[in-house]
């Protein structure tokens, strides 16, 4: 899987931070497959350093660089990225957002419909290996876009799939 897959990070705090590890260690990913984007140098310079990857500020440069992006940012500031990522995001991109309280509906709203997106709540042993992360599907995430977010977390715990 490693060979095509280009995974971003919308957001690079200690969530965003232990996920990449994780898709690293499992060699799902390698680092040079990773971007992360945030505007927080320490947050950055802390995820590059763990990750190995590397990051930008700017969250367009994500969408352009990866297909399936990872929306790792606070719920406040949910919408924000999503208008800014929004004209890069294009049918070949999955999002798979990790954003506490962020419901598909909302995501579709920032995103447009037919947008692929799944909805993923990892919980903090994320950080040890060791979550629990329940996941459920928007309407037009396909059945290999399930197959790969199982893929995904399950290198940080166990992933099941949930109606949201």
């Amino acid at each position: 899987m490693a060979s095509n897959l280009t995974v971003g990070f919308l957001g690079a705090g200690k969530m965003a931070t232990a996920l990449a590890k994780g898709f690293v260690r499992a060699g799902l990913v390698k680092p040079e497959q990773i971007l992360a984007s945030d505007p927080s140098e320490p947050a950055a310079a802390h995820f590059a350093k763990e990750v190995g990857a590397r990051t930008t500020a700017f969250n367009p440069d994500v969408a352009r660089f990866a297909k399936v992006l990872i929306l790792a940012v606070k719920p406040d500031q949910v919408s924000p990225v999503l208008r800014e990522i929004r004209e890069e995001f294009t049918d070949k991109h999955l999002l798979l957002s990790i954003a506490a309280g962020i419901t598909l509906a909302r995501l579709e709203e920032g995103l447009g419909t037919g947008a692929r997106l799944i909805r993923l709540m990892p919980n903090t042993p994320a950080l040890l290996g060791q979550s629990a992360t329940a996941f459920a599907l928007g309407k037009a995430a396909a059945k290999e876009d399930a197959e790969l977010a199982q893929k995904l977390f399950s290198s940080v715990g166990v992933a099941v799939q949930l109606k949201e």
